[in-house]
C-alpha cells in the first residue's frame, strides 16, 4: 500500500514483493521446465540417430527434431527455411543428404505429389495415410482406422504395407 508520502508501507511491501516472487518463481520454473522438456527431447534425437548408426551432428538433431515436431511435411528447402531460424545450415546438399539418411533408415517418410514437384517429408514414422488437397496442396494426416481399402491380390501374395494417399478438395458450400 501506499503511504501519505507515496511509498511502501510495511503491508504493501509484503504484497508487492509476494507477487513479484511468484511471477518470478512461475516463470522461472516455467523456463527450466521448458528446458528439461526441450533437453529430453534432444537426448531422445541423439538416442534416435546414433541407434540408427547415424553421427548425431547439431544440423541433423535439429533437422530431425523439427520434422518429427511439424505437422507440414515440407520439402527439403522449407526445412532449411525452417532451420536456419536458429542455425546456419552450409548448403542444400547438406539438407538433402541427411534426409537421405533419414529415409535410408527409416527415420523420416519421403513421398512426392506428383513426379514434377519436390519431395515432402514426414517425420511421423507411424504408420498412416495421407490426405491431399489439390487446390491448396496442403498435405494431412489420417489415421490408418479412418481409410479401408479393399482389393483382390494375385494368387499367392500377402500384403505387408499399405500406404494410401488420397487426393481432393474442399467441397464447394452453398
Amino acid at each position: 500500500m501506499l503511504s501519505n508520502r507515496g511509498q511502501l508501507s510495511g503491508k504493501g511491501i509484503e504484497e508487492s514483493l509476494n507477487q513479484s516472487n511468484k511471477k518470478f518463481a512461475s516463470k522461472s520454473s516455467l523456463d527450466y521446465n521448458y528446458s528439461k522438456i526441450k533437453n529430453k527431447m534432444i537426448m531422445g534425437i541423439k538416442e534416435q540417430l546414433e541407434n540408427k548408426g547415424l553421427r548425431a551432428t547439431n544440423q541433423r538433431i535439429a533437422m530431425l527434431e523439427y520434422l518429427q515436431s511439424t505437422k507440414v511435411h515440407p520439402t527439403a528447402e522449407q526445412i532449411k527455411a525452417a532451420i536456419e531460424q536458429d542455425m546456419p545450415i552450409a548448403n542444400m546438399a547438406t539438407v538433402y543428404n541427411n534426409l537421405k539418411a533419414f529415409v535410408a533408415v527409416g527415420l523420416v517418410k519421403e513421398f512426392s505429389l506428383s513426379p514434377k514437384e519436390p519431395s515432402h517429408y514426414d517425420g511421423n514414422i507411424e504408420r498412416h495415410h495421407h490426405f491431399i488437397d489439390q487446390q491448396k496442396g496442403k498435405i494431412y494426416d489420417l489415421p490408418l482406422e479412418r481409410a479401408q481399402v479393399q482389393f483382390d491380390l494375385p494368387e499367392g501374395f500377402d500384403v505387408q504395407d499399405t500406404e494410401v494417399t488420397f487426393y481432393g478438395h474442399r467441397k464447394e458450400t452453398s
